[in-house]
């Protein structure tokens, strides 16, 4: 409740309008909670689902209009690297950073958290104590490459892989996301919304 609240409030509140890409998930109806759970907080203009499943689909210019008058863009879970494999070198990826990089909200839950930055976690195994082969790291959608997100963070208990990160990769800062709980980056600081905790 909170998390969403916040970003729909950071997209423009009433006047947003909010894109949801549900390209990481493999399920036909993915997007339409978050954007039944928006459209309820109200505003001027539904939030549009942008049903992008293949490369081929990533290059239609309507999408990347839709990308392009965004004010909020909302990545839903699933796979982070179907994510990848679908945006990687397409324009929908070139407008999304492009918006971005211009003041567009950008926000993604689990998956979609995850391949928001340019190198993201792919696959990893939980526990707190970091070692060598704990976690792989692939290139992700490239719109930070200052910090690493990872989620479910403690209720999955993935302390240990962040921390390798980190360490084998000093030029990161590792941001740990629990579940109910979004780390909101702005200005260069981060700020915790939400029920739950952001480890950094």
């Amino acid at each position: 409740g909170a998390v969403l609240a916040r970003f729909y409030a950071q997209c423009g509140g009433r006047s947003g309008r909010i894109v949801i890409l549900p390209t990481a998930s493999g399920s036909a109806d993915a997007g339409e909670r978050e954007a039944a759970a928006l459209q309820d907080l109200g505003g001027d203009t539904a939030p549009v689902i942008l049903p992008v499943r293949s490369r081929e689909q990533a290059h239609r210019d309507e999408y990347v209009q839709a990308i392009e008058t965004a004010s909020g863009i909302f990545l839903c879970g699933g796979n982070q690297m179907r994510l990848t494999a679908v945006l990687a070198g397409t324009p929908l990826l070139a407008a999304i950073q492009r918006v971005y990089q211009n003041g567009c909200m950008v926000a993604g839950t689990s998956a979609g958290a995850a391949a928001l930055s340019s190198v993201m976690m792919a696959y990893g195994k939980s526990g707190q104590a970091p070692h060598h082969g704990i976690v792989q790291l692939v290139p992700g959608l490239g719109l930070t490459d200052q910090v690493i997100f990872d989620q479910h963070f403690n209720q999955r208990s993935r302390l240990g892989r962040l921390i390798y990160v980190v360490t084998t990769t000093p030029n990161l800062l590792g941001i740990g996301v629990d579940e109910n709980t979004a780390a909101l980056l702005i200005e260069g600081r981060v700020m915790a919304v939400g029920a739950g905790g952001v480890t950094i």
